[in-house]
């Protein structure tokens, strides 16, 4: 039976059925079978050091869903090229804010969510503790009384949708008043800043 018979009895994707085939080393027809071993292996030298698609074809001359064919008939290379962006990522964006920090070293954390919004998330995320420990000290509340509520609360509201488009969930109310710069806003001033505090309560699972 052919690839594309088998793909059509099974409901499942060529791809998908090369790669189990590949898995049990089982031979299909298919375009990588008319590279070379040492193309091949070349290919996959180049990916595994976390190269990029269109990079690895121009090098070897070819089209970059050939690339990407013998990339995913690999086993296991899929998931140690995700690995490596993710590791490479978190190496960035850590010396972003490590650059940031050394060139301000009297900004305090509100100025690093404003200035470096998509390092200041990504390491949220998924770097968090890593974050925290090289996060500026909280700055500590003093006494206002003449707080203009309304305003900040629009103010904070603000921040508040730049984390909500962000994607970012908080598991309670401790958690979110860190992440705004541990200014103890919430819960203790809620009544306070309901606008804020309706935006909020979305994101808290």
């Amino acid at each position: 039976m052919s690839l594309a018979a088998c793909s059509r009895a099974s409901g499942k994707s060529r791809t998908y059925l090369k790669r189990v085939a590949a898995l049990s080393n089982i031979s299909v027809g298919n375009q990588n079978s008319s590279y070379s071993k040492a193309l091949r292996n070349s290919v996959i030298r180049s990916a595994s050091k976390g190269q990029s698609i269109a990079t690895i074809a121009k090098a070897q001359g070819l089209l970059e869903s050939s690339v990407c064919s013998i990339i995913s008939l690999t086993p296991g290379l899929v998931q140690k090229r995700r690995k490596y962006r993710i590791s490479q990522a978190r190496v960035d964006h850590r010396e972003v804010l490590k650059a940031f920090l050394a060139e301000h070293p009297e900004c305090i954390r509100r100025d690093i969510v404003s200035r470096l919004n998509k390092s200041f998330h990504w390491l949220y995320r998924n770097d968090k503790d890593w974050l925290y420990r090289h996060l500026p000290a909280k700055t500590v509340p003093q006494p206002n009384p003449r707080v203009d509520w309304h305003k900040r609360d629009k103010h904070v509201g603000k921040e508040i949708l730049k984390a909500k488009k962000a994607g970012l969930h908080f598991r309670n109310w401790v958690e979110a008043d860190r992440y705004l710069g541990e200014r103890d806003w919430f819960p203790r001033y809620k009544g306070k800043l309901p606008k804020s505090t309706r935006f909020l309560s979305t994101m808290i699972n």
